[in-house]
């Protein structure tokens, strides 16, 4: 027999004309496939050998589209094992084939839908965004309603990943009238309708509306406990724990995530659903604690959970290790941290995880930073943008360059400890000579070589207060130089923020988020001030005398003018001064045109020239 399972029973006791070769084949392929469908998610090595067996007989009647029917069950099954490129690829294959026959099929959007799921596991959200808009678009067009809601949860889950919690609740809540009202099998009413008032709260606590997150989990969960639906009773605590933990009330997050633990531990048994509640149940229970400064305890709780996941099971565990590596570190444990660090890195890379990779790359870098080996912290910082999908934005680039500056620091500084050591060297090699030479010499020849050895010691020593002088020039130079940049970030964000003001003006009606984005700028333009005087002090760093001398002999200088001489003295062009000034081009123009005034100098003298002597 060609499968050794449960579905060798299903296909004797539901399939007996397939069998034995009696009439109607061709719709008893057609039963199995639909039979087949709720199969892969808790025997997914069956479902796979059901999607060949259902290839194998559809075969055997030069039936394609029961071929293709066995490839999408079979390619389900493959998403369930975590075996996302197989799975991809089977999934491909049936989008394919049911397109070239020129009609909209259920087959079609099926495989759309579990590709998008598969997009959402690599982080690809546009990819898994655009299956499932077409996969809802072909469920509405044969209109399936039930698993076009099905398909609109995931449009939902899309959009709350990308933090457009406005369209995700806006789809949630559709996806909600349509289990009502709509035409749904009513044995997945209730369940259902408690999975979308479950994600409506979820939405509700990220976008800060507490009160009404509790109520849309609290209502989920009452569904579940009239259901009977252990399962998802447990689940909904966990998302009730979430809530509370949104509102910052920690102590009823750990209570309810700890009673979907419960309730899980009292059924599963080995089944792998309860178990996965279990698992993410504890985790999120020791991410509480970690809130709460309970390091120890989150790292203890990590760890004993670790024993409910099989050696096989892979998906998720590079989250897992990123939280224990993230906890070690707290605890300043560096070789733990850095241990699981490498293994997250390692998942990631395994589950095909850009995002887990990026944050695995970005916390070894920090351990490496910390370390003071700047080689490795590097590299893994030049991982982290391997693993980045976006061009580099400046807060990034300047923690990059931050980077390079340090190690090019550490690298001078092996050269100055190479240099000592070659002097300690030299030394002794000197020593010995002059012991040598007073032996065989007059006192003449030993005092001059006594002379020429403190010649070629005040040499070395030079060259090396040059090399650290240098060192510490080149940093503060850095230093000043990204303190510049970032101050004509901030001013450009300023810019910005009058935009968006214009733009919320200009609107009839002003949304929550679009005050709250406007808000957001405000907030990290605010402290331009201290970032003047941090430029001031990096400025005094290079140019110590410079304020006094320009002080002493223009003592009329306003604080703008000053800032104006510092940044012609730093060599910047008129339209950079006019970034870091907030001002036109044509503004800087005018103001050094009344600096030259301000300073009396001639018409032909050369205002940047001036500045320069100081």
């Amino acid at each position: 027999m060609r499968i050794q399972s449960l579905f060798t029973i299903i296909i004797l006791f539901l399939s007996p004309t397939l069998i034995f070769g009696q009439e109607n084949r061709i719709e008893e392929i057609d039963t199995l496939f639909y039979f087949a469908q709720g199969s892969p998610i808790q025997y997914p090595d069956s479902a796979i050998a059901l999607g060949e067996e259902i290839q194998v007989l559809s075969r055997e009647l030069n039936y394609d589209w029961g071929i293709l029917q066995g490839r999408l069950v079979k390619g389900m099954a493959l998403y369930q094992k975590n075996e996302l490129d197989s799975a991809a690829k089977t999934l491909m294959n049936v989008i394919s084939d049911a397109e070239f026959s020129g009609s909209l099929t259920f087959e079609e959007a099926r495989a759309r839908n579990i590709l998008g799921l598969i997009f959402h596991r690599l982080n690809s959200l546009d990819k898994a965004k655009e299956n499932f808009v077409r996969s809802a678009e072909i469920f509405e067009a044969i209109d399936n309603e039930f698993y076009y809601a099905m398909t609109l949860s995931n449009i939902g889950v899309n959009h709350g990943m990308r933090g457009e919690y406005g369209e995700a609740l806006e789809i949630f809540l559709e996806f909600r009238d349509i289990i009502l009202t709509g035409d749904v099998p009513q044995k997945n009413v209730k369940s259902n309708l408690s999975s979308a008032l479950s994600n409506i709260g979820i939405v509700y606590s990220f976008m800060g509306d507490h009160e009404k997150a509790l109520d849309f989990a609290r209502q989920g969960m009452k569904l579940d406990l009239e259901e009977g639906d252990s399962v998802a009773f447990a689940k909904s605590h966990l998302m009730l724990g979430e809530s509370f933990a949104e509102a910052d009330q920690i102590d009823s997050a750990i209570h309810y995530n700890q009673l979907g633990v419960d309730i899980s531990l009292a059924k599963y048994k080995n089944k792998p659903r309860y178990t996965e509640i279990i698992f993410n149940g504890q985790q999120n229970i020791a991410a509480y604690y970690a809130r709460t400064d309970k390091i120890e305890d989150a790292i203890s709780l990590l760890l004993s959970s670790k024993t409910l996941r099989n050696e096989s099971e892979n998906y998720g565990m590079e989250d897992y290790y990123t939280l224990l590596a993230q906890y070690y570190q707290e605890l300043s444990s560096i070789d733990s941290a850095k241990y699981y660090s490498h293994l997250a890195l390692k998942m990631a890379q395994t589950n095909r995880s850009k995002r887990a990779a990026r944050g695995a790359a970005e916390r070894l870098t920090s351990l490496f930073v910390e370390l003071q080996q700047y080689d490795s912290a590097y590299f893994y910082k030049s991982l982290y943008h391997v693993y980045n999908d976006s061009i580099y934005n400046s807060s990034s680039q300047r923690k990059f360059n931050n980077l390079k500056i340090e190690l090019e620091t550490s690298e001078k500084q092996k050269e100055i400890e190479v240099l000592q050591k070659q002097q300690e060297v030299d030394r002794a090699k000197s020593y010995n000579l002059y012991l040598l030479i007073i032996s065989i010499s007059s006192l003449s020849v030993a005092l001059f070589i006594l002379l020429l050895y403190r010649h070629k010691n005040k040499q070395k020593r030079q060259k090396i207060i040059q090399l650290v002088l240098q060192k510490e020039v080149e940093k503060r130079e850095a230093e000043l130089q990204q303190q510049t940049l970032h101050m004509i970030n901030m001013n450009n964000s300023m810019a910005e923020v009058e935009e968006k003001l214009k733009a919320v003006k200009r609107k009839e009606t002003v949304s929550r988020q679009d005050v709250q984005k406007v808000l957001s700028n405000i907030t990290v333009s605010r402290s331009m001030d201290r970032e003047w005087q941090r430029f001031e002090s990096y400025f005094s760093n290079i140019h110590p005398q410079f304020n006094n001398l320009l002080v002493k002999q223009h003592d009329n200088l306003t604080q703008q003018e000053k800032r104006l001489t510092a940044l012609i003295r730093m060599g910047l062009s008129n339209r950079e001064i006019a970034g870091l000034l907030n001002i036109e081009s044509r503004s800087v123009i005018m103001n050094r045109y009344r600096l030259k005034q301000k300073l009396k100098l001639k018409e032909e003298e050369d205002l940047d020239n001036y500045i320069q002597q100081f």
